[in-house]
């Protein structure tokens, strides 16, 4: 049997775990796999179960673009994948949205850094990006 609940945190602040972005980084220029929104978590904030990141974001297509894969990575573009996305078919000129959860069991605290990153698969000129949210709550 489950021990009742004794505490409730109705009036707790859990801002300070919350960290979030709706900048556009960038939009990718071709085939390249591009960051489009970064988030850094700042704080001395401990890291118990992990980091849940979640990505959104709307997007044209570019000349040619047959494909759209997102992920999220720790770092940069580069870094290591802590969610993939499938790549899915799209059509050049249409405007999608499209979202990823990730949940990072392993962190480094304070000042770890997610990307959301975006290909356009086959894309032969940009494809722009018009919205995003990215957000990592440290639990």
């Amino acid at each position: 049997m489950p021990l009742p609940i004794q505490i409730d945190a109705s009036h707790l602040d859990l801002s300070p775990r919350v960290f979030r972005s709706n900048t556009i980084a960038a939009s990718p220029p071709d085939a390249t796999a591009t960051a489009v929104a970064t988030v850094t978590c700042t704080g001395d904030i401990a890291a118990v179960l992990g980091v849940l990141v979640i990505g959104w974001y709307s997007i044209t297509i570019g000349t040619n673009g047959v494909t759209l894969a997102s992920k999220v990575t720790r770092t940069n573009a580069a870094g290591t994948a802590i969610a993939t996305g499938g790549a899915e078919t799209v059509t050049a000129t249409q405007v999608y949205a499209r979202s990823i959860v990730a949940f990072d069991t392993g962190p480094t605290m304070p000042g770890q850094v997610y990307t959301l990153t975006v290909t356009v698969g086959s894309g032969s000129a940009a494809s722009t990006v018009s919205a995003v949210q990215l957000v990592a709550v440290v639990i």
